[in-house]
Order: C-alpha cells, then structure tokens, then sequence
C-alpha cells in the first residue's frame, strides 16, 4: 500500500448483526446478516462475540497486506483525502 498501516489508526464496532471496521474515523466495511429475526438472547451475545472477533481478525489481514480490494482501495481514498486536507 505504500504508507505503514498501524493497528491504533483501526476502531470497529460490533453487535449481534455484524461489524463495521473504521480507518481513522472513516468506514471501511465490514460484514452483516440481512434478517431482522429475533434471536435467543444467548444466541445475539455469542454473535457479538464472534462479530468481535471476525472484526479483530479482518483488521490484522489489512494490517498484514491482506485486506483485499475493497478495504485497501477504501483506504487509500481515505489517505488520499487527508493527504489533501
């Protein structure tokens, strides 16, 4: 990608429908379950768990270079823009 990406400049938040990562403030993605179902309460905590730790786990791939397209073009249109100011 060129610039060091650092493990401080990602947030994400997470609930029992998904997960959205940030880059410096700004989303990048993430990942989410269309049903608007209602779950078992010990069903929506673990879902919070694993939306957690899928979130975790997407954030050390784009760290490592292995983000994909979606995150690292996200990125860069950030970088670009703060760049910019």
């Amino acid at each position: 990608m060129g610039i060091k990406l650092k493990e401080k400049d990602f947030t994400f938040s997470a609930d029992s429908r998904g997960y959205m990562i940030k880059y410096k403030g700004f989303n990048i993605g993430g990942a989410s379950i269309r049903s608007d179902k209602k779950m078992h309460w010990r069903h929506a905590q673990q879902n919070v768990k694993d939306n957690a730790t899928s979130a975790r786990s997407a954030i050390s791939q784009i760290i490592t270079g292995n983000g994909g397209k979606m995150f690292n073009g996200a990125i860069r249109v950030i970088q670009q823009r703060l760049i910019k100011g």
